[in-house]
């Protein structure tokens, strides 16, 4: 059963640590709660924290059977104060709300219309049942001119599910917090 805005709201009161998912620090309180005030349908935007890019002398990484290593990330230096001018290419974006699902709710990233108007799409993934942390998602510009993001701004969103928690395992992966690369080779699994 996918969860609805006021459900997402009454599982979001404080914007605190203790929520499932909280204010980033860019974010003043009114603004989130404006922002919680008006949940468009059943989905939850997430905003723009920092971007990244793969180091360049880095050695790219490997993906193997039982270990990985990613690619060390690099961010990418903002132009202005809060502003980024991206190109064409393939950018990490590190959401500022920081997630911690319940072992019975699971949430699924998915680009807003808007990133289809700069022509560019959002690739997400799933947020695991117990997961705490930030997110990361990819951004693919396709765009001809380079265009301006800002911080804080609402580039993909999560729709939140919640499901019988009898026999899930929660959460239990490497890849909580705000972490970006595996700095070094950990375990693939």
């Amino acid at each position: 059963m996918f969860l609805t805005a006021k459900d997402i709201q009454k599982l979001c009161p404080t914007g605190t640590d203790a929520d499932m998912v909280s204010k980033p620090f860019y974010i003043t309180n009114d603004a989130w709660e404006d922002r919680m005030a008006f949940i468009e349908g059943n989905r939850f935007d997430i905003t723009v924290e920092s971007i990244w890019l793969p180091d360049p002398d880095d050695n790219g990484g490997f993906l193997g059977v039982d270990s990985r290593q990613t690619p060390k990330l690099v961010q990418l230096p903002k132009s202005d104060k809060n502003v980024w001018w991206l190109t064409q290419g393939f950018y990490h974006i590190l959401a500022g709300e920081v997630f911690n699902m319940p072992h019975d709710i699971f949430g699924t990233v998915k680009p807003r219309r808007t990133t289809f108007g700069f022509s560019s799409f959002v690739v997400g993934t799933d947020i695991a049942p117990g997961y705490s942390g930030q997110i990361h998602c990819g951004l693919v510009v396709m765009a001809p001119k380079p265009f301006p993001v800002t911080r804080g701004a609402r580039f993909a969103s999560v729709r939140f599910a919640k499901f019988t928690s009898e026999g899930t395992i929660p959460y239990e992966g490497i890849w909580g917090g705000a972490k970006l690369s595996t700095n070094g080779i950990e375990r693939a699994f």
